[in-house]
């Protein structure tokens, strides 16, 4: 355990490759041991090593299959690796186990956006928002599919919400101007 999380503050520092050690050093003492194979498949997925990373979920799932964490951990590989069908349905597992994770519901609207369910999308980033109101991400991204939709005023909305969350962030501010444009334009073409 004292291997395992001197692997987390590492990485919090930013040390990646002392983490990683570490959490080897903790899975050579117990090779049973599901938080560290997850932690450092976590740290496999920061050095891009996606292989290793899956191989290390999947280990930690056979010791513990209701670990909710490693499922949606899994399911953001498998999307990465073009998956989306397989990371569609280790988010739901990961629901299914604990239905007030923000990060799976966050990550499935994710999936389900890349594979054209926006009515889905919309409701898992509503999900998401609703569990955490101050998720800037999942407001941006909530606008962007309702900008999809062509439901502007609904988009520039989440966007402005997005952007009082994250003031500095170029890209809401951006979007934000042109879920604007589109409602300006809407508004007289309808006049016509």
């Amino acid at each position: 355990e004292t291997h395992n999380n001197l692997g987390i503050t590492l990485r919090r520092k930013g040390d990646l490759e002392g983490a990683i050690a570490e959490y080897q050093e903790a899975l050579r003492l117990e090779p049973v041991y599901p938080e560290a194979l997850n932690n450092l498949g976590n740290a496999l997925t920061a050095r891009n090593d996606w292989s290793g990373a899956m191989e290390r979920y999947r280990q930690a799932l056979l010791f513990k299959p209701d670990y909710s964490d490693a499922h949606n951990n899994l399911g953001a590989a498998l999307a990465h690796q073009g998956d989306l069908k397989g990371a569609e349905e280790e988010y739901r597992t990961a629901l299914g186990i604990a239905p007030g994770s923000v990060e799976a519901h966050y990550n499935l609207a994710l999936a389900l956006k890349a594979e054209g369910d926006f009515e889905g999308a919309v409701a898992e980033y509503r999900q998401a928002i609703a569990l955490d109101p101050g998720y800037a991400d999942a407001h941006n991204n909530l606008g962007v599919v309702l900008k999809l939709q062509s439901k502007y005023a609904a988009a520039a909305a989440e966007f402005r919400q997005a952007l009082s969350l994250r003031p500095d962030e170029a890209s809401f501010r951006e979007n934000l101007a042109a879920a604007v444009s589109n409602c300006r334009l809407g508004e007289v073409g309808s006049r016509k």
